[in-house]
This record gives C-alpha cells, structure tokens and sequence, in this order.
C-alpha cells in the first residue's frame, strides 16, 4: 500500500480525515449495529460514557505534521481549554436492530447557574427527571433501565447510541419562552386551532360506533348509522329500526 509521489517515488501513507477546527456541538456515533450470519444484529455491549470529553488534547497528539492547529494559534493551555466538552444528552434505543424505541436522556441549561443542570428524560411527549443513580448507570455502562411510561416496567434496558457533547465556553443557548411575532404567531396559532378541532372530532369518532343494516338477500347496504357506544343493544336496535 505504497503511495506515488509527483516525482514518481513510492513513500507509506495513511488516509485518513482530520478536522480544520473543532465545532461547537460533537456528535458521536457508537455504531450500536453489525451484520453477522444471521444478518444485521444490534450490540449491547456496555459502554462508559466520559462526562468530560478533551479532544482538542486528543487531536493535538494525533494531529499530522502538515495540518495546522485545529485549535488557534494561542498558548497550549489555552488551546487545551478550548478542546473540552462536556456531556449534554445521550441518544437511548430499546429493541433490536430492525427496530425499537427511541428517547433521549439530557441535561437542561441552568439559566441561574449559566452551565448545565439537571438531567431530563424526553420519551415522545413525556419529560421527566432522572435521578442520580439512573445517571451514574447510564454514564458507567452505557445503558440504564428507563421506563417508556410510568405504569410500565421496562423489559430491556436502553442503551445509548449516540452523544452529543457541547464545546465549553460557547456561548448560552437562547432560554426562557420567545414568543414567535408575526407570520409565525400566525401560522402557530393557525396549526394550533387546527389541532383542537381534530382532536375534539377524534373523541367524537371514539364514542361512535358503525351499524350497517343490509337488504334481504343482497349484498347492498340499505343504511349505515353511527350510533354512541355507551347506548345498549336494545335501544340500538330500537334506533336503527326507527331509521328504516
């Protein structure tokens, strides 16, 4: 695996990627997935999660002599401060490698303290705090034993497949409720309104049930009733003869 130069002579080399800067938020993926005999599988393998991440240090010492400092030009302190992250969420899936569930464990911006709090739990609609000891586990192992809902207990642990670490010393997100102005205020409350109506003709469709009344040796429907379910059999068939 010898590489040519342009004036022809053979040297060893490694390809490879290597970043020019290092960006505000890192994404890392743990590749929780492999194909073996019986097609792809998914690994549960544990795995620690580092709370505190320095890849500028890890980028300077695998840094290649022809690529810049990836972290400025300042003192090698400074340019190690710059390298931290810290942890902000872990992406969790349950199931098998042809699917499952997904949620996500993340700590919430602590406006007050102006760095990360507590740690939150979003499954679907539904967030909710962790406490410390399903932290440590997460963190020591990769994977914790958190319940999609409250009245269920959980038959397999989720296990983190994704990290998202945030750059220290970035700036604070925007927090606390922004209001949208506008064309946007408008659409929201449009999409808003909209949504109350379907979800109040979805309780209605709940509470209905469909009667199909046929003709005498045929296959044609001579009526079709949508009556509430709470009405009994008599009274249903009463309605249904009142209609014909």
């Amino acid at each position: 695996n010898m590489w040519r130069l342009d004036d022809g002579s053979m040297v060893t080399a490694v390809k490879g990627l290597f970043p020019k800067a290092l960006p505000p938020i890192l994404v890392l993926d743990l590749k929780r997935f492999k194909y073996g005999m019986s097609g792809r599988e998914k690994v549960e393998t544990p795995q620690s999660i580092a709370l505190e991440l320095n890849v500028g240090d890890i980028l300077q010492q695998c840094r290649p002599a022809h690529v810049g400092n990836v972290l400025g030009d300042e003192d090698v302190q400074s340019c190690q401060d710059k390298g931290l992250y810290d942890i902000q969420a872990v992406l969790l899936h349950r199931g098998t490698a042809m699917g499952g569930h997904y949620s996500c464990v993340l700590r919430e911006w602590d406006v007050a303290g102006g760095g990360l709090g507590r740690w939150l739990h979003c499954n679907d609609s539904a967030v909710t705090e962790v406490g410390e000891d399903k932290v440590q586990a997460l963190l020591k192992r990769g994977c914790v034993g958190i319940e999609l809902r409250a009245e269920q207990k959980h038959a397999k642990e989720s296990t983190a497949y994704m990290l998202v670490y945030r750059r220290r010393g970035m700036p604070a997100p925007m927090c606390g409720s922004v209001a949208p102005q506008g064309e946007v205020l408008s659409r929201v409350e449009k999409e808003n309104a909209n949504l109350v109506r379907l979800q109040r003709l979805f309780k209605v469709h709940e509470s209905l049930c469909e009667i199909k009344v046929f003709l005498p040796d045929e296959h044609q429907v001579a009526i079709t009733l949508r009556l509430p379910k709470s009405l009994s059999l008599a009274d249903a068939t009463e309605e249904v003869r009142g209609r014909l």
